[in-house]
């Protein structure tokens, strides 16, 4: 889905129910066409029940991507909880959810996330 905002385009990109080892051999060529193009990609994990390390490996890898194109790779919604469990997960976020990673800004560009309610 393509939306306007200004003169440049965002791509919302749904990975489906499952960011996982089982399903990131199809979502890789998937997102990497989106981020060829250059533009900011912003990724909807919302649908996501399962998110395990390779789902947040793609990310890193993706967002990385999206840099060397001269675009950008934003997440929709940082508190996410399955997302945010993993991240904890790996060691990411500590205990009470803040980032110990120089990925920090990634995985919570506007919000604290200590604050994030887990389900």
């Amino acid at each position: 889905m393509w939306s306007a905002r200004g003169e440049s385009y965002v791509t919302i990109f749904d990975v489906g129910s499952e960011l996982t080892v089982q399903t990131v051999a199809e979502v890789a060529p998937r997102l990497q066409g989106e981020l060829a193009g250059g533009y900011p990609v912003t990724v909807d994990l919302s649908a996501a029940d399962s998110i395990d390390v390779a789902g947040v490996q793609l990310l890193l890898s993706a967002r990385r991507s999206a840099e060397a194109a001269g675009g950008d790779l934003k997440l929709a919604d940082p508190c996410h909880p399955p997302l945010t469990a993993v991240l904890k997960r790996m060691g990411i976020l500590d205990a009470d959810g803040m980032p110990q990673s120089t990925d920090a800004a990634f995985w919570a560009p506007d919000a604290n996330l200590s604050e994030c309610e887990e389900s």
